[in-house]
């Protein structure tokens, strides 16, 4: 993609994310006309032709809807999410036997992405049934942050559950592991593990909170309990990246180099846009002494970083052979230049 595609499509993105923010605070007209600047803009962008599709179905146009729908399978075919949409233009339009197909077929492509679970939780709560609503909701927020569970409280396809007790325990789930994520990112370790294993207490699956667990034992002196952790989630989560990255931070810090580069890898070749998973391959090259390599993955990092990695970098003691290094500085100082307003994931 040349360097004026690539700017187009970021405004693009850009443009979508505000119009989906609108849409949800039932500004349907002022998201739609962002929607369809994003589309003049670049018509490759598919969230710009799902959000465009609910906008839609949500201000009483589902047929309309059902044909952006259709638009953004035509452009990714094996996008789960978009299928999520599909089902919710024909919920809308009285189709319902259509609209459950269409939301197993997204579950079935993406059985462990969030926004298809939360999507799916949706789903269920619009036919009432609780059980189905809790279950997939509880699946979608061990991955997601607390923003989107805080979020999720004013969704108008969820308003029948907000209050229930199970809906507070799994945003408490959510804050806790926020707090574990602030604490990490200081070096808190002890704070941030206690954080995580009472986030396990409230939800015992939040994929999150264990590799956070992980991560913070191994930089406790436990990695050999870490790697077991990390190693469980993998196997429970294979799609989770973050797991992978986990597994290798472990290994790392066990001395089986070799190994770990190898999980890095894996984890790289599975999430090559991941800006958590490319800083700590970073981390890794640093503590090795490979100069090219630890510049090479953490300006992909800071490439596809929002705000955390930028922030983090300059004072993480895995970075102190380098960040005193005059490129260091250049890489921090131009990202800092660049970047976009938004929250990352961190390395967790």
């Amino acid at each position: 993609m040349a360097e004026n595609e690539l700017i187009n499509r970021r405004e693009a993105e850009a443009l979508a994310r505000k119009a989906s923010n609108l849409s949800f605070t039932g500004q349907y007209a002022e998201s739609l006309a962002l929607f369809d600047q994003a589309i003049a803009l670049d018509a490759g962008v598919v969230r710009a032709h799902t959000g465009r599709a609910v906008t839609l179905a949500q201000s009483g146009r589902p047929a309309e809807g059902l044909a952006s729908a259709k638009g953004a399978l035509k452009l990714d075919p094996a996008n789960a999410v978009a299928y999520t949409t599909l089902g919710f233009c024909l919920y809308h339009l009285g189709r319902d036997e259509e609209a459950g197909s269409a939301y197993d077929k997204a579950l079935a492509m993406a059985p462990e992405n969030p926004r298809v679970l939360y999507n799916y939780a949706c789903y269920w709560a619009l036919v009432g049934d609780e059980r189905k609503c809790r279950e997939f909701l509880t699946r979608a927020f061990q991955y997601v942050e607390s923003d989107i569970v805080e979020h999720s409280k004013k969704d108008r396809d969820l308003e029948g559950y907000v209050n229930a007790d199970w809906f507070d325990e799994l945003h408490a789930a959510a804050k806790t592991l926020e707090e574990g994520v602030a604490d990490f990112l200081a070096g808190s370790y002890a704070a941030a593990l206690a954080a995580f294993e009472r986030t396990l207490a409230i939800n015992d699956r939040h994929v999150r909170a264990h590799v956070g667990r992980s991560l913070s034992l191994a930089q406790r002196g436990r990695a050999d309990e870490g790697l077991a952790v990390a190693e469980e989630t993998v196997r429970v989560n294979p799609d989770y990246v973050r797991g992978y990255s986990a597994v290798a931070v472990c290994l790392h810090r066990l001395r089986r180099r070799a190994e770990a580069q190898t999980a890095y890898e894996r984890a790289v070749e599975l999430a090559p846009d991941d800006h958590g998973v490319l800083y700590n391959f970073a981390c890794f090259w640093a503590e090795v002494g490979n100069e090219e390599k630890c510049r090479e993955y953490l300006t992909q990092a800071l490439r596809h970083d929002d705000g955390q990695v930028v922030g983090h970098a300059p004072k993480d003691p895995d970075m102190g052979r380098y960040r005193n290094a005059d490129w260091f500085r250049d890489l921090i100082a131009a990202a800092k230049t660049k970047r976009r307003t938004g929250r990352g994931k961190g390395p967790i």
